[in-house]
């Protein structure tokens, strides 16, 4: 395959099948300078300056890794540590040229399988490779998406106004799984911003033509019945998952309304809107529902400043899919969990593009090996990168890397393994 000009990072991780605990395998310790935290155990500064004559690289893996992809000897070497331990379900995002760990979950004593949440955000300097603590999110939350604005959006016909408000530089905290199992609709810019159509979390999130979308993940679907009555009208609402017209509870003074909810994993898409309202899209105004949030015409300004829910919809349902945006404007939506012809979750290989002409989903390709849980980079403007996850045919976590041409449609020769392997991960690649 082609020479790799960009490096891939993956930060965090474990591997939930393991069937031992980790009581001897503790992070590594850190020292605390003033407000810093900086790693003790790597002699490089600099991420262009890894010592690839390092031995040792082979590491017991206790999830609080920074792993990365040496293209001189094209191996995967460590790089430092995550400050406090581990982290897995969290997010990583490249801003303003330093990486931010957000979030996610942390192992408890030791054990893969217990877990509490964490929410500091740690700053990564790639530079000098130092950790600084950033700040705490108002919030816990994991599986949740994390959005990077890295330069300030305003429209020309805006930019000499000083009342008119902007996007800084900076990220979005995104949805979200919180404490409680409560799929989150809060969106954090260090400070709230428009709430979600949907609370969802395990779902795909990227920018797309100055608008964030995010797509599929676990939202809660609600429900009306009716119960406590003899009559059946009652059981017909209940059976129907409708309560009608009011005419079926006619003769029943008793009858109760049993409000239920239950997750699913959904295909809906919602969007934010990134631009001015002088440079809304009219391509998306014409994929959301009309009358309700003022699609075109007259409603234009309705679309900045809120989730906008499309009427376009994912090819199936998917959670824990990742998008891809490459250099061309491509969106790609990768691997996750669905259900085959049966009703039964397993893990996926489709790799589905949008074909914005046409408005649409299509299968333009698989992964060798179907996997979620796992993150996604780009190398070469062209080509992606799966790393990591968990598959339900083999059953197991995986440390397999591999890489689909979008050109070709095609999956390339692999990168080298993980030395263990990995869910729960964030990759991040550096130009």
């Amino acid at each position: 395959y082609a020479r790799v000009d960009n490096k891939i990072l993956v930060i965090g991780g474990i591997d939930p099948y393991c069937s031992h605990c980790l009581h001897e395998n503790q992070p590594q310790p850190q020292k605390q300078q003033g407000s810093r935290m900086v790693s003790i155990e790597h002699p490089k500064n600099s991420i262009n300056n890894v010592n690839v004559n390092n031995k040792d690289t082979w590491f017991p893996n206790c999830g609080d890794q920074v792993l990365i992809y040496d293209i001189s000897v094209m191996e995967w070497r460590h790089l430092s540590y995550i400050p406090l331990g581990s982290r897995h379900h969290h997010s990583a995002v490249l801003c303003d040229g330093l990486i931010y760990v957000i979030g996610g979950t942390k192992t408890a004593l030791g054990c893969t399988k217990k877990s509490t949440f964490e929410k500091s955000i740690w700053c990564f300097d790639p530079t000098t490779l130092k950790w600084v603590f950033e700040s705490s999110l108002p919030e816990s939350r994991r599986d949740f998406a994390v959005i990077a604005i890295n330069e300030q959006t305003m429209c020309s016909h805006c930019q000499d106004c000083k009342d008119m408000s902007r996007h800084d530089i900076g990220f979005f905290i995104i949805g979200g799984e919180s404490t409680n199992g409560v799929a989150l609709n809060s969106v954090w810019f260090y400070s709230m911003r428009p709430p979600l159509n949907k609370g969802r979390y395990g779902f795909a999130a990227a920018v797309v033509n100055n608008e964030i979308w995010v797509a599929g993940g676990i939202v809660k679907e609600g429900s009306i019945a009716m119960g406590g009555g003899s009559g059946s009208g009652g059981a017909g609402a209940g059976a129907g998952g409708d309560c009608g017209d009011g005419d079926g509870d006619g003769d029943d003074g008793d009858g109760e309304i049993i409000k239920t909810s239950t997750n699913v994993i959904t295909d809906t898409i919602e969007i934010y809107n990134l631009k001015c309202i002088h440079e809304s899209n009219s391509d998306t105004r014409s994929l959301a529902y009309g009358s309700e949030h003022g699609a075109g015409g007259d409603g234009v300004e309705r679309f900045t400043g809120q989730w906008i829910p499309l009427k376009l919809h994912l090819r199936m349902p998917r959670l824990f899919g990742r998008f891809c945006v490459m250099g061309n404007g491509g969106l790609y939506l990768v691997g996750g969990l669905g259900f085959d012809k049966h009703g039964v979750l397993i893990s996926l290989s489709d790799i589905d593009n949008f074909d914005f002409e046409r408005k649409q989903w299509w299968h333009c390709g698989d992964l060798k090996w179907p996997r979620h849980g796992h993150d996604v980079g780009i190398i070469n403007d062209y080509c992606i990168v799966a790393v990591g996850g968990v598959s339900t045919f083999e059953k197991r976590t995986l440390n397999k890397v591999e890489t689909f041409c979008t050109q070709t449609r095609k999956c390339l020769a692999d990168l080298p393994d993980l030395s263990f392997p990995l869910s729960g991960c964030a990759v991040v690649t550096i130009q």
